[in-house]
């Protein structure tokens, strides 16, 4: 249960109202962490902003981006974060496989991983851990993704850390985003 208010849409002011009537046609509800923030309008805008790392079109393919999003998740245990990111995972060409493994502590051996998602897993769990990543690492993330890919990867990982302390600390709890998105057979 929020430990805060959740604003009712008809409570909202204007503009917020617009943005809850996209969110609930893209994800079927208006995601429980968007009516608390909706407490303190003036955030919004800059909350919303950090989504915009997820759907930036850079060089770093989405399903590394959203591979790497789903594992700060689970690592930091941000029930709500799983909840919509399984539900919006196929979406970003995530497999029901690799949805299964992400979950495991070690989730290297849980499956065959491509070195390329292999290197972001390390990397964001290194990140996640201890907020920094060893030298030996980052030479190794050099060898194969470019510079530009490297700080995408790195932002994704910091505005998943960001969206998983707000929710765990307000006590934002799963909605149940599997069952009110269209049917994908994953996260359901």
């Amino acid at each position: 249960m929020s430990r805060v208010k959740l604003v009712a849409t008809e409570d909202a002011p204007r503009l917020i109202q617009r943005m809850f009537g996209q969110m609930e046609k893209a994800f079927g509800a208006v995601p429980n962490s968007s009516r608390a923030l909706a407490q303190v309008p003036a955030l919004v805008g800059s909350v919303a902003g950090l989504g915009k790392i997820e759907s930036h079109e850079g060089d770093l393919p989405r399903d590394l981006k959203f591979l790497a999003k789903l594992r700060v998740a689970h690592r930091n245990q941000c029930e709500f974060c799983i909840d919509i990111g399984h539900a919006r995972a196929p979406e970003a060409g995530l497999t029901p496989e690799q949805l299964e493994a992400i979950s495991h502590e070690d989730v290297l051996s849980c499956m065959d991983w491509t070195p390329k998602e292999r290197l972001i897993l390390l990397y964001t769990d290194a990140l996640t851990d201890s907020m920094t990543v060893s030298d030996e690492l980052f030479s190794e993330m050099r060898e194969v993704f470019s510079e530009p890919q490297i700080i995408e990867l790195t932002a994704q990982v910091a505005a998943e850390t960001f969206y998983n302390m707000f929710n765990r600390a307000l006590g934002i709890e799963a909605q149940g985003f599997g069952a009110m998105m269209p049917a994908t057979g994953v996260g359901e």
